[in-house]
């Protein structure tokens, strides 16, 4: 690890003496308002248009922005090739052992070097935002494969890891198995929201 930052809203003293106390850097949007952003980040963190400032930052009065504008930000404030972006509430499964995080690590840098743009990890809390349904179960996300876009299609980007891959995401080549690993590829645009870990290449 070249880099640690934390990135805190609404930060209190306390989160920000324990941040440096495990020799993080510690950044809040006060401190980046003016930023230019200089790295070319893949077009889903920037918007519809490419613009110097991602997204439009609200909250800035209260010391606090939303994850789009905080990550691309703290992401740009680091010379390291790969950024990992995890949330406080993120949570390795119990099971997983430093050589099993290790090896998961390593095999979403291969990937990124195969061009992927963004590599998803997995969770013990697997299910991602509170609200998306768990899709693996027979008919517990009726209509899910249908509808213009991943909001009207109305399911859980989880679903992409069930077992096994779900028919209808295959034929609408939504979805394929990538690797021996079980990882699984789909698009941005179906991805939905997470609190999951993802990895980026910087450059």
């Amino acid at each position: 690890v070249d880099d640690k930052i934390m990135w805190l809203n609404a930060a209190t003293d306390p989160e920000r003496e324990l941040g440096k106390s495990y020799g993080f850097r510690v950044m809040e949007p006060r401190m980046l308002v003016k930023h230019v952003i200089k790295t070319d980040f893949p077009q889903m963190f920037k918007g519809k248009k490419p613009q110097k400032i991602p997204v439009v930052i609200r909250g800035t009065e209260k010391n606090s922005w939303t994850v789009a504008p905080s990550f691309v930000h703290a992401a740009d404030m680091t010379d390291a090739d790969y950024v990992l972006f995890l949330e406080k509430d993120f949570e390795i499964p119990e099971s997983y052992d430093r050589e099993h995080v290790r090896a998961e690590l390593l095999n979403a840098v291969l990937h990124m070097e195969r061009g992927i743009k963004l590599f998803r990890l997995r969770s013990r809390k697997d299910l991602g935002t509170e609200g998306l349904p768990n899709c693996c179960g027979a008919r517990k996300c009726p209509g899910r494969w249908v509808g213009g876009n991943t909001w009207t299609r109305q399911r859980n980007w989880f679903n992409y890891f069930c077992d096994p891959l779900p028919g209808a995401a295959v034929s609408k080549k939504l979805v394929a198995q990538c690797d021996a690993r079980k990882t699984r590829c789909f698009t941005s645009y179906d991805s939905n929201w997470s609190n999951n870990p993802f990895l980026i290449n910087r450059q």
